[in-house]
């Protein structure tokens, strides 16, 4: 094996600890809410929208993390800031548009979504070269 070719490996192999490790940390991750300042809206990220704009996007994001609106939303009351995972989807939906706004080339027609790292699944699923996924 050449110094070359082992370096890269030892790339590929931390790179692909770090991945697993990540995939850990995201499962332990303590859903914690946050306390709104009195008076301050709970909906923050989609602040400009009417609850009949907002859906079409709640119904998108719902397909792309292969969940349903009761995962994040108390069923009886969508407004309810009752679950924890409402709290952490909004934060993401906060890192998706600081992405699209910072890393999104204007001129191009896409945009980041949670399908980019998610693919239907609640977890993100990593991406890397096809002999790092596959299983032993």
């Amino acid at each position: 094996m050449t110094p070359r070719t082992r370096g890269a490996a030892i790339v590929l192999t931390g790179l692909a600890i770090t991945l697993a490790l990540s995939g850990f940390q995201i499962a332990k991750y303590p859903f914690k809410r946050r306390d709104f300042p009195q008076g301050q809206p709970h909906r923050m990220v989609y602040r400009d929208l009417t609850p009949e704009q907002i859906k079409p996007h709640m119904k998108k994001m719902a397909a792309e993390l292969g969940v349903k609106c009761s995962y994040c939303h108390d069923e009886k009351d969508y407004a309810s800031e009752v679950k924890p995972e409402k709290d952490f989807a909004r934060s993401k939906m906060m890192m998706l548009d600081w992405l699209n706004h910072k890393y999104r080339p204007e001129e191009t027609p896409w945009r980041y979504t949670c399908w980019q790292c998610h693919r239907g699944q609640v977890r993100p699923v990593p991406e890397g070269p096809e002999d790092l996924k596959k299983k032993p």
